[in-house]
């Protein structure tokens, strides 16, 4: 379980500091820990935009987020004060689409809609026959699916660009396996600087196949159609 192994190599890497594991999903510990009790600082690796507008629906004082999505990557931090945006400001809802994340799921992986629901809400792991179905749609082995999450599985199909190989004219799917280690670290660096406090709200992406350069980090301002910043005002207001 990731929860116990993140916690293990914590502790083993930290010993004075105190950890405690949750193994279950937001909303029950939110619900469990209390909505009078707001959440500092969420640090959040998730593999869809749906994933983190349910964090940014928690109202975290701040939060650091980090992505890939094909052959980018990025990181941000977010302090919704003074103007500074929140994590939905990234992830408003498409009024362009009518698809929610199942629909969306359906379409990247080809699994029935009906097992993506309940793949996602039981956590369980993916049988034999749903790795063939997505392997096959993204043209990857599928035996390293076999039994991981869909939640697991995503970010490495995220982390996904098509390239043109030596010796072979066709154009195919090429997993960037080192992606999620450079979103890691620009998210690693996002909270290191949040941690010193400092401009509101930032964000930081670029193609993975360029050098970064300063021109890539961005100051990140709130955005009129949010309805997380819209909230955080009036209950600063009513305070």
């Amino acid at each position: 379980m990731k929860v116990a192994t993140m916690k293990n190599r914590l502790e083993a890497a930290h010993p004075q500091l105190t950890v405690t594991d949750h193994p279950t999903d937001l909303n029950s510990y939110c619900a469990i820990r209390g909505f009078d009790r707001p959440l500092h600082r969420v640090i959040a690796g998730l593999d869809s935009a749906e994933a983190r507008r349910h964090v940014a629906f928690k109202l975290p004082e701040r939060t650091v987020n980090m992505w890939t999505a094909g052959e980018r990557i990025g990181a941000g931090r977010y302090q919704p004060t003074h103007g500074g945006a929140c994590l939905a400001c990234d992830y408003l809802e498409r009024a362009d689409t009518q698809l929610d994340e199942v629909a969306e799921l359906f379409q990247q992986t080809g699994v029935r809609p009906d097992l993506i629901r309940t793949l996602l809400d039981s956590g369980r792991g993916l049988s034999a026959e749903e790795a063939v179905t997505i392997a096959s749609r993204w043209g990857t082995p599928a035996d390293k699916f076999v039994g991981q999450p869909l939640r697991s599985v995503m970010p490495a199909l995220c982390a996904t660009g098509r390239l043109q190989m030596p010796n072979n004219p066709e154009v195919v799917d090429v997993p960037f396996a080192f992606a999620s280690l450079f979103a890691g670290i620009s998210g690693f660096m996002m909270l290191l600087k949040d941690l010193k406090g400092g401009d509101p709200s930032e964000g930081w992406t670029q193609h993975i196949f360029k050098r970064p350069t300063p021109f890539l980090l961005r100051a990140l301002h709130t955005r009129s159609e949010c309805v997380c910043c819209s909230t955080l005002s009036d209950l600063a207001t009513n305070a």
